[in-house]
Protein backbone atom coordinates (compact mmCIF):
# COMPACT_ATOMS: atom_id res chain seq x y z
CA UNK A 1 0.00 0.00 0.00
CA UNK A 2 1.39 3.42 -1.11
CA UNK A 3 2.03 5.83 1.68
CA UNK A 4 0.33 9.23 1.39
CA UNK A 5 2.40 12.41 1.63
CA UNK A 6 1.84 14.23 4.84
CA UNK A 7 -0.36 17.35 4.42
CA UNK A 8 1.27 20.76 4.60
CA UNK A 9 1.04 22.30 7.96
CA UNK A 10 -0.46 25.78 8.46
CA UNK A 11 3.04 27.07 9.13
CA UNK A 12 4.14 26.11 5.59
CA UNK A 13 0.97 27.40 3.84
CA UNK A 14 1.66 31.14 4.39
CA UNK A 15 5.04 31.25 2.57
CA UNK A 16 3.56 29.25 -0.30
CA UNK A 17 0.58 31.63 -0.72
CA UNK A 18 2.87 34.66 -0.61
CA UNK A 19 4.99 33.13 -3.37
CA UNK A 20 1.91 32.55 -5.58
CA UNK A 21 0.76 36.17 -5.15
CA UNK A 22 4.17 37.60 -6.01
CA UNK A 23 4.41 35.37 -9.07
CA UNK A 24 0.97 36.52 -10.30
CA UNK A 25 1.84 40.19 -9.84
CA UNK A 26 5.11 39.82 -11.75
CA UNK A 27 3.39 37.97 -14.59
CA UNK A 28 0.66 40.65 -14.90
CA UNK A 29 3.24 43.45 -15.00
CA UNK A 30 5.22 41.73 -17.73
CA UNK A 31 2.05 41.16 -19.77
CA UNK A 32 1.00 44.83 -19.56
CA UNK A 33 4.44 46.01 -20.66
CA UNK A 34 4.44 43.63 -23.60
CA UNK A 35 0.98 44.76 -24.76
CA UNK A 36 1.90 48.45 -24.53
CA UNK A 37 4.78 47.95 -26.97
CA UNK A 38 3.03 45.66 -29.41
CA UNK A 39 -0.55 47.08 -29.77
CA UNK A 40 -1.37 49.50 -32.57
CA UNK A 41 -1.92 53.11 -31.55
CA UNK A 42 -5.51 53.88 -32.66
CA UNK A 43 -4.66 57.54 -33.19
CA UNK A 44 -1.65 56.92 -35.42
CA UNK A 45 -2.00 58.37 -38.92
CA UNK A 46 -2.04 55.59 -41.48
CA UNK A 47 -2.41 56.12 -45.20
CA UNK A 48 -5.71 54.82 -46.49
CA UNK A 49 -6.32 53.67 -50.04
CA UNK A 50 -9.09 55.56 -51.75
CA UNK A 51 -11.67 53.98 -54.00
CA UNK A 52 -10.34 55.95 -56.97
CA UNK A 53 -9.24 53.79 -59.86
CA UNK A 54 -5.59 54.83 -59.73
CA UNK A 55 -5.34 54.08 -56.03
CA UNK A 56 -4.42 57.62 -54.98
CA UNK A 57 -3.59 57.85 -51.30
CA UNK A 58 -5.87 60.23 -49.40
CA UNK A 59 -5.17 61.80 -46.03
CA UNK A 60 -7.85 60.46 -43.65
CA UNK A 61 -7.92 63.77 -41.76
CA UNK A 62 -9.53 65.29 -44.86
CA UNK A 63 -12.60 63.12 -44.62
CA UNK A 64 -15.06 62.53 -47.40
CA UNK A 65 -17.81 63.00 -44.78
CA UNK A 66 -17.92 66.64 -43.67
CA UNK A 67 -17.95 67.43 -39.95
CA UNK A 68 -21.13 68.56 -38.22
CA UNK A 69 -21.76 72.25 -38.58
CA UNK A 70 -21.39 74.59 -41.49
CA UNK A 71 -19.50 73.07 -44.46
CA UNK A 72 -16.29 74.80 -45.39
CA UNK A 73 -14.68 75.25 -48.76
CA UNK A 74 -11.73 73.09 -49.74
CA UNK A 75 -12.67 70.55 -47.11
CA UNK A 76 -11.99 67.65 -49.48
CA UNK A 77 -8.95 66.58 -51.42
CA UNK A 78 -10.01 66.55 -55.05
CA UNK A 79 -8.51 63.73 -57.06
CA UNK A 80 -10.43 63.84 -60.33
CA UNK A 81 -12.16 66.57 -62.34
CA UNK A 82 -15.54 64.84 -62.31
CA UNK A 83 -15.18 64.08 -58.61
CA UNK A 84 -14.37 67.76 -58.00
CA UNK A 85 -17.56 68.93 -59.71
CA UNK A 86 -19.72 66.48 -57.78
CA UNK A 87 -18.12 67.50 -54.51
CA UNK A 88 -18.57 71.23 -55.16
CA UNK A 89 -22.27 70.72 -55.89
CA UNK A 90 -22.65 68.58 -52.80
CA UNK A 91 -20.95 71.23 -50.65
CA UNK A 92 -23.21 73.93 -52.10
CA UNK A 93 -26.31 71.91 -51.26
CA UNK A 94 -25.04 71.24 -47.74
CA UNK A 95 -24.29 74.92 -47.17
CA UNK A 96 -27.76 75.94 -48.34
CA UNK A 97 -29.38 73.31 -46.11
CA UNK A 98 -27.37 74.54 -43.15
CA UNK A 99 -28.47 78.13 -43.71
CA UNK A 100 -32.11 77.04 -43.93
CA UNK A 101 -31.74 75.16 -40.66
CA UNK A 102 -30.27 78.22 -38.95
CA UNK A 103 -33.17 80.37 -40.10
CA UNK A 104 -35.69 77.84 -38.81
CA UNK A 105 -34.08 77.56 -35.38
CA UNK A 106 -33.56 81.29 -34.79
CA UNK A 107 -35.44 82.97 -31.95
CA UNK A 108 -38.83 84.34 -32.93
CA UNK A 109 -40.20 87.70 -31.88
CA UNK A 110 -43.39 87.98 -29.85
CA UNK A 111 -45.22 89.12 -32.96
CA UNK A 112 -43.84 86.19 -34.92
CA UNK A 113 -44.93 83.66 -32.31
CA UNK A 114 -48.44 85.13 -32.30
CA UNK A 115 -48.87 85.11 -36.07
CA UNK A 116 -49.95 81.48 -36.08
CA UNK A 117 -53.00 82.38 -33.95
CA UNK A 118 -53.70 85.83 -35.37
CA UNK A 119 -55.96 84.83 -38.24
CA UNK A 120 -58.22 82.59 -36.19
CA UNK A 121 -58.43 85.04 -33.29
CA UNK A 122 -59.32 87.96 -35.57
CA UNK A 123 -62.20 85.97 -37.05
CA UNK A 124 -63.58 85.39 -33.54
CA UNK A 125 -63.45 89.06 -32.48
CA UNK A 126 -66.84 90.11 -33.93
CA UNK A 127 -68.49 87.07 -32.39
CA UNK A 128 -67.10 87.64 -28.90
CA UNK A 129 -67.95 91.35 -29.07
CA UNK A 130 -71.52 90.40 -29.89
CA UNK A 131 -71.66 87.94 -26.99
CA UNK A 132 -70.41 90.58 -24.53
CA UNK A 133 -72.77 93.27 -25.80
CA UNK A 134 -75.86 91.03 -25.81
CA UNK A 135 -75.15 89.87 -22.27
CA UNK A 136 -74.78 93.35 -20.80
CA UNK A 137 -77.79 94.60 -22.73
CA UNK A 138 -79.83 91.92 -20.94
CA UNK A 139 -78.11 91.92 -17.54
CA UNK A 140 -76.56 95.37 -17.37
CA UNK A 141 -77.34 97.77 -14.54
CA UNK A 142 -79.47 100.10 -16.69
CA UNK A 143 -82.01 97.37 -17.41
CA UNK A 144 -81.89 95.41 -14.14
CA UNK A 145 -82.39 98.37 -11.81
CA UNK A 146 -85.61 99.18 -13.68
CA UNK A 147 -87.15 95.72 -13.24
CA UNK A 148 -90.24 95.27 -11.06
CA UNK A 149 -89.49 93.99 -7.53
CA UNK A 150 -90.40 90.34 -8.15
CA UNK A 151 -88.02 90.14 -11.11
CA UNK A 152 -85.23 92.15 -9.53
CA UNK A 153 -85.24 90.05 -6.36
CA UNK A 154 -84.67 86.89 -8.41
CA UNK A 155 -81.72 88.34 -10.31
CA UNK A 156 -78.26 86.90 -9.65
CA UNK A 157 -74.96 88.77 -9.42
CA UNK A 158 -71.22 88.10 -9.67
CA UNK A 159 -68.89 90.23 -7.56
CA UNK A 160 -65.48 91.34 -8.77
CA UNK A 161 -63.49 93.08 -6.08
CA UNK A 162 -59.92 94.28 -6.38
CA UNK A 163 -57.40 96.29 -4.43
CA UNK A 164 -54.65 98.48 -5.85
CA UNK A 165 -51.81 96.02 -5.23
CA UNK A 166 -50.92 95.86 -8.92
CA UNK A 167 -52.94 96.87 -11.95
CA UNK A 168 -52.45 93.67 -13.97
CA UNK A 169 -53.24 91.10 -11.29
CA UNK A 170 -56.03 93.12 -9.74
CA UNK A 171 -57.70 93.90 -13.06
CA UNK A 172 -57.88 90.17 -13.79
CA UNK A 173 -60.14 89.81 -10.75
CA UNK A 174 -62.67 92.20 -12.27
CA UNK A 175 -62.40 90.79 -15.79
CA UNK A 176 -62.79 87.24 -14.47
CA UNK A 177 -65.96 88.29 -12.65
CA UNK A 178 -67.27 89.83 -15.88
CA UNK A 179 -66.55 86.63 -17.81
CA UNK A 180 -68.22 84.54 -15.10
CA UNK A 181 -71.29 86.79 -15.17
CA UNK A 182 -71.62 86.05 -18.90
CA UNK A 183 -71.27 82.31 -18.34
CA UNK A 184 -73.88 82.29 -15.54
CA UNK A 185 -76.26 84.91 -17.00
CA UNK A 186 -75.86 87.13 -13.95
CA UNK A 187 -75.27 90.85 -13.49
CA UNK A 188 -71.86 92.24 -12.60
CA UNK A 189 -70.92 94.05 -9.40
CA UNK A 190 -67.60 95.89 -9.19
CA UNK A 191 -66.62 96.21 -5.56
CA UNK A 192 -65.49 99.47 -4.03
CA UNK A 193 -63.17 100.26 -1.14
CA UNK A 194 -64.48 103.08 1.07
CA UNK A 195 -66.61 104.30 -1.80
CA UNK A 196 -63.87 104.28 -4.46
CA UNK A 197 -63.35 101.96 -7.38
CA UNK A 198 -59.90 100.38 -7.74
CA UNK A 199 -57.55 102.57 -9.77
CA UNK A 200 -60.34 105.11 -10.02
CA UNK A 201 -57.84 107.94 -10.47
CA UNK A 202 -56.67 106.42 -13.73
CA UNK A 203 -59.59 104.50 -15.24
CA UNK A 204 -63.36 104.64 -15.33
CA UNK A 205 -65.64 101.60 -15.50
CA UNK A 206 -68.63 100.77 -17.63
CA UNK A 207 -72.11 101.88 -16.60
CA UNK A 208 -73.31 98.33 -17.24
CA UNK A 209 -72.02 97.26 -13.81
CA UNK A 210 -73.46 97.77 -10.32
CA UNK A 211 -71.74 98.82 -7.14
CA UNK A 212 -72.37 96.65 -4.11
CA UNK A 213 -73.79 99.67 -2.30
CA UNK A 214 -76.46 100.14 -4.97
CA UNK A 215 -77.45 96.47 -4.95
CA UNK A 216 -77.87 96.55 -1.16
CA UNK A 217 -80.01 99.66 -1.46
CA UNK A 218 -82.30 98.16 -4.11
CA UNK A 219 -82.52 94.88 -2.19
CA UNK A 220 -83.81 96.69 0.87
CA UNK A 221 -86.04 98.95 -1.19
CA UNK A 222 -87.83 95.99 -2.78
CA UNK A 223 -87.82 94.03 0.50
CA UNK A 224 -86.44 90.97 -1.25
CA UNK A 225 -85.77 89.17 2.04
CA UNK A 226 -89.24 89.82 3.49
CA UNK A 227 -91.46 89.41 0.44
CA UNK A 228 -89.55 86.82 -1.54
CA UNK A 229 -87.46 85.07 1.11
CA UNK A 230 -84.15 85.97 -0.52
CA UNK A 231 -81.55 87.30 1.84
CA UNK A 232 -78.63 89.05 0.19
CA UNK A 233 -76.10 86.27 0.74
CA UNK A 234 -72.69 85.87 -0.88
CA UNK A 235 -71.25 82.50 -1.81
CA UNK A 236 -67.46 82.49 -1.87
CA UNK A 237 -65.14 80.26 -3.86
CA UNK A 238 -61.40 80.77 -3.53
CA UNK A 239 -59.36 79.58 -6.49
CA UNK A 240 -56.16 79.89 -4.45
CA UNK A 241 -57.32 77.00 -2.22
CA UNK A 242 -57.29 74.01 -4.59
CA UNK A 243 -58.70 71.59 -2.01
CA UNK A 244 -61.76 73.79 -1.48
CA UNK A 245 -62.58 75.34 -4.86
CA UNK A 246 -65.56 74.04 -6.83
CA UNK A 247 -64.29 75.24 -10.19
CA UNK A 248 -64.03 71.71 -11.60
CA UNK A 249 -66.73 69.72 -9.85
CA UNK A 250 -69.76 71.94 -9.26
CA UNK A 251 -72.46 73.32 -11.55
CA UNK A 252 -72.40 76.99 -10.62
CA UNK A 253 -75.52 77.69 -12.65
CA UNK A 254 -77.53 75.90 -9.95
CA UNK A 255 -76.22 77.98 -7.06
CA UNK A 256 -79.10 79.84 -5.40
CA UNK A 257 -77.21 82.56 -3.53
CA UNK A 258 -77.87 86.05 -4.96
CA UNK A 259 -74.14 86.93 -5.16
CA UNK A 260 -71.18 84.75 -6.17
CA UNK A 261 -67.63 85.91 -5.45
CA UNK A 262 -64.87 83.97 -7.23
CA UNK A 263 -61.74 84.95 -5.30
CA UNK A 264 -58.02 84.62 -5.99
CA UNK A 265 -58.30 85.03 -9.77
CA UNK A 266 -55.14 87.05 -10.42
CA UNK A 267 -54.58 85.80 -13.98
CA UNK A 268 -56.41 84.46 -17.02
CA UNK A 269 -56.14 80.83 -15.92
CA UNK A 270 -58.79 80.51 -13.21
CA UNK A 271 -61.89 81.17 -15.32
CA UNK A 272 -60.67 78.79 -18.03
CA UNK A 273 -60.70 75.89 -15.58
CA UNK A 274 -64.44 75.77 -16.29
CA UNK A 275 -63.52 74.35 -19.69
CA UNK A 276 -62.61 71.18 -17.75
CA UNK A 277 -65.64 71.20 -15.45
CA UNK A 278 -67.24 67.76 -15.11
CA UNK A 279 -70.75 69.16 -15.64
CA UNK A 280 -71.63 69.44 -19.35
CA UNK A 281 -73.71 72.59 -18.79
CA UNK A 282 -70.85 74.51 -17.17
CA UNK A 283 -68.39 73.20 -19.72
CA UNK A 284 -70.56 74.33 -22.63
CA UNK A 285 -71.08 77.76 -21.06
CA UNK A 286 -67.31 78.18 -20.87
CA UNK A 287 -66.84 76.98 -24.45
CA UNK A 288 -69.34 79.51 -25.78
CA UNK A 289 -67.15 82.24 -24.36
CA UNK A 290 -63.60 80.87 -24.67
CA UNK A 291 -63.92 78.43 -27.55
CA UNK A 292 -62.77 74.84 -27.67
CA UNK A 293 -59.41 73.87 -26.23
CA UNK A 294 -58.83 71.49 -29.14
CA UNK A 295 -58.77 74.39 -31.62
CA UNK A 296 -56.35 77.03 -30.37
CA UNK A 297 -56.55 79.12 -33.54
CA UNK A 298 -60.29 79.66 -33.07
CA UNK A 299 -60.10 80.87 -29.47
CA UNK A 300 -60.92 84.58 -29.09
CA UNK A 301 -59.09 87.16 -27.01
CA UNK A 302 -61.84 87.32 -24.39
CA UNK A 303 -59.96 89.35 -21.79
CA UNK A 304 -58.82 91.89 -24.35
CA UNK A 305 -62.37 92.51 -25.54
CA UNK A 306 -63.71 92.63 -21.98
CA UNK A 307 -61.06 95.16 -21.02
CA UNK A 308 -61.94 97.41 -23.96
CA UNK A 309 -65.64 97.13 -23.16
CA UNK A 310 -65.42 97.74 -19.42
CA UNK A 311 -62.48 100.06 -18.77
CA UNK A 312 -61.64 103.49 -20.16
CA UNK A 313 -58.54 105.51 -19.35
CA UNK A 314 -59.19 108.80 -17.61
CA UNK A 315 -58.47 111.78 -19.82
CA UNK A 316 -55.84 113.20 -17.49
CA UNK A 317 -54.06 109.86 -17.28
CA UNK A 318 -54.16 109.51 -21.06
CA UNK A 319 -52.50 112.91 -21.39
CA UNK A 320 -49.73 111.83 -19.04
CA UNK A 321 -49.12 108.71 -21.11
CA UNK A 322 -49.22 110.29 -24.55
CA UNK A 323 -48.28 113.91 -23.88
CA UNK A 324 -51.35 115.16 -25.77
Amino acid sequence: MRALAPPLSRKHLFPFARFILLLGAATSTALVLWLSYTLVDPFEDFPVRSNVADGTVVNPEISAVPPLGEPKENSLLMVKDNATLDTVEWERDQRAAFQRMRRRTSCATVEGMGNVFAVGSEKEIPKIKNVILRHFDSHGAARIRGLPPDEFCHEGFVLGKASEAGFGNEMYKILTAAALSIMLNRSLIIGQTRGYYPFGDFVSYTNYSFSLKEVKHLWRKHDCAGKYGRSLQIRFDNFEHPAETNVLCSDWRLWKQPIIWFQGTTDAVAIQFFLKNINPGMRNAARKLFGRTSSLQSRPNVFGELLKFMVTLQQQFWKQLTGF
